[in-house]
């Protein structure tokens, strides 16, 4: 396989990664606030001290895992930036091409020639207009 092929295989496996932790998160959360529920309604009954509650350790370890499962996906690039990202490095490989250069070297120069031309004909019909106004006798009504 070449880089193209490792690349569009990697941009598949962070989009897979991106929905995994979409989910994950999903879960967490449901089972974050859940679990505050139960301990607090717990807490509550049996009027224990809440360290010593394991369902305040077990959401504090939820919280964790929440919080890592968020860090994950708010830096996990989208398959659109990805494809975007490879498109800005491939252009920038060919504009750093030396036969690309060469070739938009010989471009400018033509376009440069075109424009240096055009300026001569618009300047020569200029002056030709002008000559041709100022000759012209100017008719009394």
């Amino acid at each position: 396989m070449n880089s193209v092929s490792w690349f569009l295989y990697f941009v598949q496996f962070i989009s897979n990664l991106s929905v995994i932790t979409l989910i994950a998160l999903i879960i967490l959360g449901i089972g974050l606030s859940l679990t505050l529920v139960f301990a607090a309604i717990e807490q509550e009954l049996s009027y224990n001290d809440w360290p010593s509650n394991p369902l305040w350790k077990i959401s504090r370890n939820l919280a964790i895992a929440l919080g890592i499962f968020t860090f994950i996906a708010l830096f996990l690039p989208s398959k659109d930036t990805m494809y975007a990202i490879a498109a800005s490095q491939v252009g920038e490989q060919i504009i750093q091409l030396e036969e690309v250069q060469e070739v938009g070297g010989e471009v400018g120069a033509i376009a440069k020639d075109a424009i240096t031309l055009l300026r001569q004909n618009i300047q020569e019909q200029l002056t030709e207009e002008r000559g041709e106004t100022s000759s012209k006798p100017v008719q009394a009504d």
